[in-house]
């Protein structure tokens, strides 16, 4: 689970449109725009745009940020269980 400070870095994302790597506890890794935090059947989301493609990821299930956009706020946000 994301603690406040955690979220907050993907609220930023969101607002700059950061490039982000997102790895979710099965393994899987999604590369995309920052987009929006949003709920999706009662989950907290996050929207990634990737081309013409969108990628949905529940929050809880997130690992890892990385962001491949250079930004003063965050490189690498780690996420523990």
């Amino acid at each position: 689970m994301l603690s406040c400070d955690q979220h907050d870095y993907l609220e930023v994302a969101c607002v700059y449109r950061f490039e982000l790597e997102v790895t979710t506890t099965d393994g899987q890794s999604y590369v995309g725009l920052a987009n929006d935090v949003r709920y999706e059947n009662k989950t907290q989301c996050l929207v990634l745009e990737s081309g013409s493609e969108q990628h949905t990821v529940a929050i809880a299930q997130i690992t890892s940020l990385v962001a491949r956009t250079d930004n003063p706020y965050f490189q690498r946000v780690e996420v523990g269980f």
